[in-house]
């Protein structure tokens, strides 16, 4: 296999298996699921990736357009958004706003998992896999091209199961609504970020703070990953506005440090993997909560191997990193 494929089917293959079986949405007897899924997570994470690559642009340009995939995902494709009755979770009754027809603490914690583990943590993965091509693009414009035709027939695959589950249809305006707001933090994802312009070549060497700061980084982003998680369980204990404020702090403030440090004399590739590990295995925690809500006991051994499938290549990766390092 070409080298330069190699990264490419590795995020086509990563983004459906973290979107839904590392997050406890699906068992392993439920793995025929897999294919299905992969063309709107994988063909959309090489989108996304490409597009801001190939632009020149960075983790901003990336992760606005996973909000944009995310209100595509949850408003055109398979509704949740608006739906009372999606997979009889009545995901929407909590925090219910009438005039919106959506509750604001399901919209903010959905969107912020596609932003965050949809999209981002995938693909920071694998760029760390072949840390001097990261900021490179991995496809020609033919491939962008197939990516794009993956993800589109990704939608309409969701379009379609989910308008025969669900029997249910979102109105015109909230439609139009969605397709308006994914179009604009698009456009928005490129307007507001410019191309960083020779960002390609080796990562950058660590600055003063050495290897402390990406420690502190990826237990940064798993302290707050989790509390991102954690007020979805805590509907029962606190108003909405409360856990809608939670998950807005939960997010933006890790986002912000990011931001600080990223122009510090300190920053490197390393500080970027580090914190995708760090949301990475406040995913793989969390998934257990969510299968066991979901399937009961009985998806907890399943749920175990999707977490080895992840952290132990992972983790072997590392190690043989620190190895050559010290070589």
């Amino acid at each position: 296999m070409s080298m330069r494929i190699r990264p490419v089917l590795a995020l086509l293959l990563l983004a459906p298996f973290i979107g839904e079986f590392l997050l406890g949405d699906f068992t392993l007897r439920q793995l025929w699921i897999y294919p299905i899924m992969l063309p709107i997570y994988g063909g959309g994470a090489v989108l996304i990736r490409e597009a801001a690559r190939r632009s020149g642009r960075g983790w901003p340009t990336i992760f606005l357009l996973g909000l944009a995939y995310g209100i595509v995902e949850e408003v055109l494709a398979d509704q949740s958004l608006f739906n009372p009755h999606f997979l009889g979770l009545r995901l929407i009754e909590y925090g219910y706003i009438p005039a919106l027809g959506i509750s604001a603490p399901w919209t903010t914690y959905v969107l912020a998992i596609h932003v965050v583990w949809s999209i981002g943590v995938p693909i920071a993965l694998v760029e760390a896999l072949v840390p001097e091509r990261r900021r490179d693009p991995w496809v020609g414009r033919k491939g962008l091209a197939a990516a794009g035709l993956l993800y589109a027939l990704g939608v309409a695959v969701v379009v379609a199961g989910t308008a025969k589950r669900e029997h249910f249809m979102a109105s015109r305006a909230q439609l139009a609504s969605g397709a308006f707001a994914a179009a604009a933090v698009a456009a928005l994802a490129f307007a507001l970020f410019r191309p960083a312009g020779g960002s390609s070549g080796p990562a950058p060497a660590a600055g003063p703070a050495g290897p402390r700061l990406p420690l502190w980084l990826g237990s940064l982003a798993f302290a707050f990953g989790s509390a991102l998680l954690l007020m979805t369980g805590m509907t029962a204990a606190l108003p909405p506005a409360a856990v809608e404020v939670g998950e807005l702090a939960a997010l933006a403030i890790p986002m912000a440090v990011l931001a600080y440090v990223r122009r510090s004399p300190g920053w490197s590739d390393a500080c970027a993997d580090a914190a995708a590990v760090g949301a990475l295995l406040a995913y793989c925690w969390w998934g257990f909560v969510v299968t066991t809500s979901l399937h009961g006991r009985a998806g907890i051994p399943g749920q175990c191997l999707f977490v080895a499938a992840v952290v132990v290549p992972l983790a072997a990766i590392i190690v043989r990193r620190e190895i050559r390092k010290d070589a």
